[in-house]
């Protein structure tokens, strides 16, 4: 008997054939018409929008640039929104509005994958920056790996990108690759959330914040697990949480165990989140825990020990890719919950921030406390350069 080969499609991949559909309907027609019909009018000098599609706040990666921006005198828009708290309506409404802006504005930054953005002929007098919500070389993104570009997507995510900033030079190339543009639209100027992190104040509040919080932590080492998601956004799942369980044991009383999740894990799991922030939590740990997460990047800044602890390591590797090979860090990296503790310790009480120095020049090297300074003389230097273009443009039709 033979098998039957032509099987009508499931329903679930007739939903996801339905939203792709809708999706590139919206992104490749109905989006640009907006745009077009908007961009009649002339930019507007001064205005600049912060955009994220998955956050209903201002994310942390650009809280520090949106502070900066609007104390040097521009009129900063704020358009966070959270896509999966919305519906069909209220979300084809929110697009809309961010396309008219979009037309109007002289500076837009965007942290992450903001489709809409990339959905149209942006008018060369709009500037696009993008200062992604991570740093460093260590998963691989983009156009590197099927599982952050789908084969299925129709258009080019990175389309309209003047600029993106890195971490460091060793980015460049490597991004470059990885959102399909050429390596000169990558700036090595830091990551603008670090700026922060170079405050002895800033530091010594959340030292401060943390001990107010966890009381029960006074006198002990901190051990900070901040794990990042597998799967996808809309359905996470984590790794290794009955290993750290274990971990808080067998550190014994002298050490006391938090954990930050990654966010797209918080309402999954509400039990794994800090009472703080994780940026917030860096100052007050003595080591950190993690696996593929950029919050690694961060913690180099304070030349502090770390350890990795993957379980999925080889599945990871063959699946979505590493650019690097995590064994080739400065720590150890740990497969097996049974080593966690002796690493953790190892760790602890052996590496030196001198054994750090190569690696966090390599991967953040750009990051000094000045990344907001050079993207503001960045934004002037374009303004300058469009004015004297238009000025030319003024004289030759005379």
């Amino acid at each position: 008997m033979s098998r039957q080969t032509d099987r009508p499609p499931s329903p679930k991949r007739i939903m996801v054939f339905c939203r792709q559909s809708i999706k590139s309907i919206l992104q490749n027609v109905l989006l640009p018409v907006y745009y077009r019909a908007a961009r009649r009018a002339p930019v507007k000098k001064g205005y600049v929008i912060f955009a994220d599609l998955h956050s209903s706040s201002v994310p942390h990666c650009m809280e520090e640039l949106l502070g900066r921006v609007r104390s040097a005198g521009y009129e900063v828009e704020e358009y966070f929104f959270d896509i999966s708290a919305l519906s069909p309506f209220k979300l084809w409404k929110k697009l809309r509005e961010f396309m008219k802006l979009y037309a109007r504005a002289e500076y837009v930054f965007i942290c992450n994958y903001f489709l809409p953005a990339s959905s149209c002929e942006k008018r060369p007098e709009t500037t696009l920056i993008q200062i992604w919500h991570s740093g460093g070389i260590l998963k691989k993104i983009g156009l590197s790996t099927p599982d952050d570009v789908l084969p299925s997507y129709i258009g080019d995510p990175f389309k309209n990108f003047d600029y993106v900033i890195t971490s460091s030079e060793s980015c460049r190339p490597v991004w470059s690759e990885a959102m399909g543009l050429p390596e000169e639209k990558f700036l090595a100027f830091g990551m603008p959330r670090t700026d922060i992190y170079f405050s002895d104040e800033y530091r010594r509040k959340c030292r401060e914040d943390f001990a107010a919080m966890y009381p029960e932590s006074a006198g002990k080492k901190i051990a900070l697990w901040a794990p990042t998601f597998r799967g996808k956004p809309n359905d996470p799942y984590i790794v290794g949480r009955e290993a750290i369980a274990e971990l808080a044991l067998s550190l014994g009383d002298g050490w006391f165990v938090v954990t930050s999740a990654h966010p797209a894990l918080r309402k999954k799991y509400p039990g794994l989140v800090a009472a703080v922030p994780t940026e917030e939590l860096l100052p007050a740990a003595d080591i950190l825990i993690t696996d593929y997460s950029s919050i690694v990047f961060d913690w180099l800044l304070y030349k502090k020990p770390f350890v990795i602890f993957a379980p999925d390591l080889e599945e990871f590797e063959k699946t979505r890719g590493l650019y690097i090979d995590s064994r080739s860090m400065p720590t150890t990296v740990v497969t097996d919950g049974a080593d966690l503790c002796s690493a953790v310790l190892g760790e602890y009480a052996n590496r030196t921030a001198n054994d750090l120095l190569g690696f966090a020049e390599y991967q953040i090297g750009a990051c000094d406390g000045h990344a907001c300074d050079r993207i503001l003389a960045l934004m002037q230097t374009v303004s300058k350069e469009n004015g004297a273009e238009k000025e030319e443009a003024f004289a030759g039709s005379k």
